[in-house]
């Protein structure tokens, strides 16, 4: 079972839409079986520790209504989980608690990502491929735009590779995700050689397929927050496990990236956040250097 795991804030359901739509279109080029194959996996964050809605002008019942409408979006699949969470405030939590289903593979994807409808395809068939070569411990990403710093390069399609740093920030995600057919699928083992990082190079919600042994050879700690430094804490698990077999694949010429495009944001000016991310990223970098330390002593 593949198991799409999407985290939705009430300001991102214009986002989950296009998301849910972009995905039914991708499963038309699935088959039957790998359709029944798929389990979504898809929560909205309400808590009053995140939302002020005393303070909103929109309320938690009206977002809820709009949350549960788009789920005949993925009827698709059999195994079709919307949930509404006053527990889970972030992306972080949510991963976590999906980990301990049985599903074998984990697919990560933020409500703000643009991909190709053949992307899913690639994706479904790509982990046969691995699984053929007995590799059972792994990472698959698709490639991206160039963006932040040099050090993602490693990710960033031979397209883009002379654009500027933020590139992703004004580019047309539609045009430049779109699958080129002259320019083939393949898979390619990536080792980030950049010094003083990880070998692996990952962003948690960029369509990125994690199978369950991986996850289970790099359990995250049971109380690890609920935003950030989740792909950090994987990445430099696994760099400092030094395992072989524990290895990532990027998907060349295959491309996904972050709209800043065309978002619209029904509900952005309606909802009062209480920001506490920073908060939940020094909760997860203390433990995230706890649970390094446990992992190479345990060597």
């Amino acid at each position: 079972m593949i198991e799409i795991v999407i985290l939705v804030f009430p300001t991102l359901l214009d986002d989950l839409e296009k998301t849910l739509n972009q995905l039914n279109e991708s499963q038309l080029f699935l088959s039957q079986e790998q359709r029944d194959n798929i389990k979504f996996n898809v929560v909205l964050a309400i808590s009053d520790e995140i939302i002020d809605w005393d303070k909103s002008t929109v309320n938690k019942e009206e977002c809820v209504v709009q949350f549960l409408k788009l789920k005949n979006l993925a009827n698709w699949s059999p195994n079709n989980n919307f949930i509404v969470s006053e527990e889970i405030h972030g992306c972080t939590s949510l991963r976590k608690v999906a980990a301990y289903s049985d599903s074998k593979y984990y697919l990560w994807l933020d409500p703000d990502i643009i991909f190709d409808p053949c992307t899913l395809f690639f994706i479904v068939n790509s982990i046969e491929a691995i699984e053929q070569t007995g590799t059972t411990k792994f990472i698959i990403t698709p490639e991206i735009v160039r963006q932040w710093d040099a050090t993602w390069d490693c990710l960033v399609n031979k397209k883009f590779l002379n654009e500027s740093i933020g590139y992703q920030a004004k580019n047309n995600p539609y045009q430049d995700t779109q699958f080129d057919p002259t320019q083939e699928p393949e898979l390619e083992e990536l080792r980030n050689n950049i010094i003083g990082q990880p070998y692996m190079k990952f962003a948690g919600g960029w369509f990125t397929l994690l199978s369950k042994e991986l996850l289970n050879t790099i359990p995250f700690p049971e109380d690890y927050g609920h935003y950030g430094l989740d792909d950090t804490y994987i990445m430099w698990g696994a760099e400092i496990l030094s395992d072989p077999s524990i290895k990532q694949f990027k998907l060349k010429n295959v491309i996904v990236c972050e709209n800043y495009f065309d978002r619209i944001t029904t509900y952005k000016d309606k909802i009062v956040f209480i920001d506490r991310r920073e908060e939940y990223i020094k909760i997860n970098e203390s433990l995230l250097q706890r649970e390094m330390l446990k992992l190479n002593s345990n060597l």
